[in-house]
């Protein structure tokens, strides 16, 4: 028998064990807890496990109670018939259509609309559509549209259409049509058209027309039309054109025709006309024509023309003429004509005449006359006539007379002379002789056939002797 024993010194452990049995002793006593091990030693996480079947569906049954049924006193006949509050009782709607507050309230007509606070409130007309808040509020006209806050909102003309914020607000007048914020906000005319913000905001005359923000802001005149920004803004005349941004803004006066940018902008003149960029843009005269870009700009005279580019710009005499770039440009004197570019361009005198190119351009007296290029160009006195290329050039005398016919500038050296050039020189015949007279009494220049002896005067180069026979 072989016998093995273990012992284990201060915990009362002893065992023992032979080949065949192994003998335990009781249990010592529990020695002390040893130190934590690491948390984060954590093993992986397991796999995910089936999804269980589903549960069991509830009872559909579990449904509450039907509520009691309410009350009606009335009942719809129409398709579409509606259901509105009276103020004292439930009422049913047909023919007519109204909803918010007290809209279509007084005596509203049949086959109307009215719908928004207070929108068709008294009076509105048969057939007549009103939407927004006080929109039509006050005899609105049969057949009339208002449509926004305030449109049409007191006394709407029949076939009125009035479409924007306070747009026609008050005396709408038959068949005039107001669109945009405040279009025609105030008296608009029967017939009237306006459309833009602003446009015609205050007394539209009959039948006229205004497009554009504030066109025909303000007094627009019957049958006018204006038609851009601020076009015909102030008191435009009856019966006046105002095309583009600010024509005819300020007082445009009756049957005037202003068309460009600023044309016309202050002031214009009755039955005047002005076309093109500022053209007659200040104080314009009573029946005069301003055509180009520049033309008659300021203090353009009564019955005056100016066309051409910076024609007639500037203080353009009444009833004078400027025809041509820059012609008549500056303080053209009453009555006078340019016609030509540049011709009477400075301070062209009171009855004068310039025609052709930079003709009596500066300070052309009065009553002179110049034709042809460069004809009277600087300083030609009153009453001096110059014919021809470059003819009385510069300073002409007054009352001088130039007929240049060369290529060389000619220019008279006295008042109350004659020159012209060229004067051919040439040999007759003695049947075809005569002398050439002028007669200081009548002013006749004349021709004598008598036989004569003309010589050169010994004293004076600038005389000849003349003895005349008669042959019996």
């Amino acid at each position: 028998m072989n016998l093995e024993v273990t012992c284990s010194d201060g915990c009362d452990t002893y065992t023992c064990s032979d080949e065949y049995n192994t003998y335990t002793s009781s249990t010592g006593y529990t020695g002390p807890q040893g130190i934590p091990g690491d948390a984060t030693n954590t093993g992986s996480t397991g796999y995910t496990g089936l999804t269980g079947p589903q549960g069991i569906p509830g009872d559909a049954t579990n449904t509450g109670s039907t509520g009691y049924t309410g009350s009606l006193s009335t009942f719809g006949v129409n398709w579409g018939d509606y259901l509105y509050y009276s103020g004292s009782a439930w009422n049913i709607g047909s023919v007519n259509i109204i909803q918010g507050n007290k809209a279509g309230n007084i005596s509203q007509g049949v086959n109307s609309v009215a719908i928004g606070n207070f929108a068709g409130n008294s009076s509105q007309g048969t057939f007549s559509v009103a939407l927004g808040c006080q929109a039509g509020q006050i005899t609105q006209g049969g057949n009339s549209v208002a449509i926004g806050n305030f449109a049409g909102n007191g006394s709407q003309g029949q076939y009125a259409v009035a479409i924007g914020y306070q747009a026609g607000q008050n005396s709408q007048a038959f068949a005039a049509i107001s669109i945009g914020s405040q279009v025609g906000c105030n008296s608009q005319g029967m017939g009237a058209v306006g459309i833009g913000n602003q446009a015609t905001q205050y007394a539209q005359g009959q039948y006229a027309v205004a497009i554009g923000q504030t066109a025909g802001n303000i007094s627009q005149g019957n049958s006018s039309v204006a038609v851009g920004q601020s076009a015909g803004n102030i008191s435009q005349g009856n019966s006046s054109v105002a095309i583009g941004n600010l024509a005819g803004q300020n007082t445009q006066n009756s049957s005037a025709v202003a068309i460009g940018y600023q044309a016309g902008q202050n002031g214009q003149g009755v039955n005047s006309i002005s076309i093109g960029y500022i053209s007659g843009q200040n104080g314009q005269g009573n029946n005069s024509t301003t055509v180009g870009c520049n033309s008659g700009v300021y203090g353009q005279g009564g019955n005056s023309a100016a066309f051409g580019y910076c024609a007639g710009q500037v203080y353009q005499g009444n009833n004078s003429v400027a025809v041509g770039a820059n012609a008549g440009q500056t303080s053209q004197g009453i009555s006078s004509v340019a016609i030509g570019a540049t011709s009477g361009q400075n301070y062209q005198g009171g009855n004068s005449v310039a025609i052709g190119t930079n003709s009596g351009n500066k300070s052309q007296g009065t009553y002179a006359v110049a034709i042809g290029n460069n004809a009277g160009y600087n300083s030609q006195d009153q009453n001096a006539i110059a014919i021809g290329f470059s003819a009385g050039t510069a300073n002409q005398p007054s009352n001088s007379i130039c007929i240049n016919a060369s290529t060389s500038a000619l220019t008279p050296t006295s008042s109350s002379s004659f020159f012209v050039n060229p004067i051919r020189t040439v040999t007759y015949p003695a049947t075809n002789k005569g002398i050439l007279w002028y007669n200081t009494s009548t002013f006749e220049v004349a021709y004598d056939t008598a036989k004569s002896f003309v010589i050169q005067h010994p004293l004076d180069e600038e005389k000849l002797l003349v003895h005349a026979c008669l042959e019996r």
